[in-house]
């Protein structure tokens, strides 16, 4: 199955649908001043189901220059919490020295590692579970109005695991593709990026036509 994720707004707001099928099943948004505040995840009746908490403390720690080598791995750690603000698990970035950096999703009994390369106008999210590939992302650069758009693709179809890939499309376009200091109408950008790191061997050009039979970069 796949879902899309749209960013629908990014001028006054930060807004997100997610659709099933072409059907509305989540809505979403991130603060369009800062992007250490809260990201929130609702249902289609825009009630509060999770948020992303920024971990500020550490976060501050961690953002030294190659704080790595004082043995800190971790890095740009949200918290994800429920509706009544109980913590369920984190989403973090993950260094373990030079070119060699992934993140990290725990969530309830869940946990995702994921490794990302990006291969001319699209990026791809390869998402392992106990060293199975068993979910893909793709942002495509191809953009207008500073509105990202995501598919998810996954093989596990379960409730949990398919909010925590929806929470890390929130929380990577929140921290890397926001556009908070821009106001356009009519802006039209295509980005054409590559990227090496020691973690590329994760990324299996065959696995979206193998299983989805759809074509990648």
């Amino acid at each position: 199955m796949y879902i899309d994720i749209k960013q629908t707004k990014s001028n006054m707001s930060i807004e997100f649908e997610m659709h099933l099928n072409r059907t509305a099943i989540n809505f979403a948004k991130c603060s369009r001043i800062n992007r250490n505040l809260p990201i929130e995840l609702y249902d289609t009746n825009k009630t509060l189901i999770y948020s992303l908490v920024s971990d500020i403390k550490y976060n501050a720690i961690s953002s030294i220059p190659f704080s790595y080598l004082l043995g800190l791995k971790k890095y740009k750690v949200f918290k994800i919490n429920n509706f009544a603000n109980e913590i369920l698990g984190e989403i973090t970035g993950y260094r373990e020295g030079f070119l060699n950096s992934y993140h990290c999703i725990t969530f309830n009994e869940i946990k995702l590692i994921i490794y990302s390369i990006s291969k001319g106008t699209e990026s791809y999210y390869s998402v392992y579970k106990n060293n199975n590939q068993i979910a893909m992302i793709v942002k495509n650069s191809r953009i207008k109005n500073n509105l990202d758009y995501y598919r998810v693709y996954s093989l596990d179809e379960r409730t949990n695991l398919l909010n925590a890939l929806k929470l890390y499309v929130l929380y990577i376009d929140n921290l890397y593709f926001s556009d908070r200091s821009e106001v356009v109408v009519g802006k039209k950008e295509v980005t054409y990026s590559y990227s090496y790191s020691k973690t590329n061997k994760y990324y299996d050009e065959n696995w979206l036509m193998d299983n989805f039979n759809e074509k990648s970069g």
